[in-house]
């Protein structure tokens, strides 16, 4: 309830307005992908898998933090590392969903995140949020 009559505490456009300021602080960019638009094929030449991720979802701004220390676990008798990331896109991005891949790049100031392949696995949602925040996972070799 508010203190006066006819007012809002926050006001209705209250997230909107503030992205702007948010996504200044967006130093890397990335792409999304949906695995379902996947074609997968043969290189002859090179004798190995090629994929074909088809158009992204999502390919503009975006802040990346990693959010735990590397966790490891054994699969096949073999130790994976893997790394939780909170990654930020802007305001309006379209509807993702868990599974989906996100690639890095234009990372300059840890160049070395470009290109890896980040598994989103949790969309964060809010009544107030000033940019799309969700969860991916990196799977380490």
């Amino acid at each position: 309830m508010s203190p006066l009559p006819n007012t809002r505490v926050v006001p209705a456009d209250w997230s909107r307005h503030h992205a702007r300021a948010a996504a200044g602080g967006m130093n890397g960019r990335c792409r999304i992908y949906d695995p379902t638009t996947e074609t997968t094929g043969w290189d002859d030449a090179t004798e190995s898998r090629t994929l074909e991720r088809g158009l992204p979802v999502y390919a503009d701004a975006c802040r990346i933090q990693a959010l735990v220390d590397v966790r490891t676990e054994v699969q096949a008798d073999e130790e994976v590392g893997r790394r939780r990331y909170l990654v930020q896109l802007l305001f309006d991005a379209p509807p993702l969903e868990k599974g989906w891949v996100l690639v890095p790049y234009g990372c300059t100031n840890d160049p070395q995140l470009e290109g890896a392949e980040l598994v989103i696995d949790d969309i964060q949602l809010g009544t107030e949020r000033f940019t799309r925040d969700i969860a991916c996972t990196h799977k380490l070799t």
